[in-house]
């Protein structure tokens, strides 16, 4: 069933803390990487004092020591690479929505709908979360930049007023009409005081820099919420890195590459296709894409 980047982060940290792994993962707080030297094989980390203040650590990784970077959409890491490696290229393309979140009541149903796949509803997405054992169905609402300016304002409005409640509702029942039935007033009210949030499309020329270092997750291949494949990438990533470290043992970064560049270029592309497709200027492209389920 479907959940949470959120959720996935608290489990990945739980097990990492569990004591059968003390011996082989150290948990390090307080540090902020904020830059690699390629040459010299460093990592620089910003750590936050426990008087106030910060300074600047510089850690040396040696020859034989190896990276894995999975710091997010905006990588210190990515971007050090591209200014300090010129065989590396990488290309951000912001998203064309700012998005916001709508939750239905824990274990509510929305009949019709199947709570294992994710929905796309023409800029509008929906799929289940978990949100403390329960299934909880979510609407994902997309503020297009090409939108008709009524329907921005609207969706990036923070005025929870009768009139702005009335509009989202018939919004949500032209878009999506199979959810809108299971969000009540009283949430759709808490939706004008929530964040908007946008990222960014990451496509990189490769992950790796030799057998130092390999990119991976966001920092990697950052696609578009409506993919649903966020999350679901990273762990992929993770799973075939590992396989790799266990089939070539001495060059498992090459060797990942090799293994994950095409669908990793598939993904994007895909994630391209729907960010273009916000704008519904194409003949057709309306019709053609009102609900796309994709399996979780």
């Amino acid at each position: 069933y479907g959940t949470s980047r959120a959720r996935v982060n608290l489990i990945l940290a739980e097990a990492a803390l569990r004591p059968e792994f003390a011996s082989l993962i150290t948990v390090v707080n307080n540090y902020r990487l904020r830059s690699v030297r390629l040459a010299a094989r460093e990592l620089v980390f910003e750590e936050r004092l426990s008087g106030g203040g910060k300074r600047e650590v510089v850690v040396a990784t040696g020859p034989n020591g190896r990276v894995v970077a999975a710091d997010g959409c905006n990588s210190a890491v990515r971007r050090a690479v591209d200014e300090q490696d010129e065989g590396f290229s990488c290309t951000v393309t912001p998203w064309k929505n700012e998005f916001r979140v709508i939750f239905a009541p824990p274990g509510a149903s929305a009949p019709g709908l199947d709570k294992t796949v994710h929905y796309i509803f023409a800029g509008f997405y929906a799929a289940t979360v978990d949100m403390g054992g329960q299934q909880t169905w979510t609407c994902v609402v997309g503020a297009r930049d090409g939108a008709p300016r009524a329907e921005r304002e609207l969706l990036l409005s923070e005025d929870p007023s009768d009139a702005n409640v009335t509009a989202l509702r018939k919004l949500l029942e032209t878009r999506s009409p199979l959810v809108a039935p299971i969000f009540g007033d009283d949430e759709l009210r808490r939706f004008f005081g929530r964040r908007t949030f946008r990222g960014a499309m990451v496509q990189c020329s490769r992950a790796n820099v030799g057998e130092w270092l390999v990119l991976l997750g966001d920092a990697a291949h950052s696609v578009l919420p409506p993919t649903g494949e966020g999350i679901n990438s990273g762990l992929e990533d993770a799973a075939i890195l590992a396989a790799s470290v266990r089939g070539a043992p001495t060059a498992p970064f090459s060797e990942y590459e090799a293994a994950r560049g095409a669908d990793v270029a598939g993904l994007l592309s895909y994630a391209s296709y729907l960010n273009d497709g916000f704008d519904l200027k194409v003949p057709g492209e309306a019709g053609a894409r009102p609900a796309l389920p994709i399996p979780q």
